[in-house]
């Protein structure tokens, strides 16, 4: 029995931003028109057994992505568990990349499977093809209060005419 084609593409969509595999952070991918706003968001999956009460991670943006007054905003899965982000931003030597490190914390709630945070972009006219969004550096605090290191999946805004 075929699947229908919205299951299919679900599924696509999960995979290439980490769910399913072992506990990872990943951000998903983005496809934008020239002169258009999205979000970047970043997804976490734990593995069984192997909640997260908080996490830690560095994330790089080309600059010219950056909406004005970007901000990292938590997403469902962190305000789910009653958790904040909080980031400092930097720009790298040459102003190419902006880079944020974040962290989610706030109570003892568990951090589960989802979209933990998002980050507003907007494709400046003249910008296209592929820009690299990269994630690095994630840790986490699990439930037993050990430290964890997270394996992290890097992808691409891809902006179209």
């Amino acid at each position: 029995m075929a699947r229908p084609l919205a299951a299919s593409l679900l599924g696509w969509s999960a995979l290439f931003c980490g769910i399913g595999a072992a506990q990872n952070l990943a951000v998903c991918p983005l496809s934008l028109t020239q002169g258009t706003a999205g979000a970047v968001e970043v997804s976490l999956t734990n593995q069984d057994g192997r909640d997260l009460v908080a996490l830690q991670w560095d994330i790089e943006i080309p600059s010219r992505l950056l909406a004005p007054g970007a901000q990292v905003q938590p997403g469902p899965a962190a305000t789910d568990a009653g958790k904040n982000v909080y980031c400092v931003g930097r720009w790298d030597k040459a102003m190419v990349t902006y880079g944020y490190r974040c962290i989610i914390a706030g109570g003892n709630q568990p951090l589960h499977d989802g979209v933990i945070a998002t980050i507003s972009v907007l494709s400046a006219p003249g910008t296209k093809g592929s820009k690299p969004v990269r994630i690095q550096r994630a840790r986490g605090v699990q439930t037993n209060l050990s430290a964890v290191s997270l394996k992290t999946s890097s992808s691409s805004i891809t902006i179209r005419d």
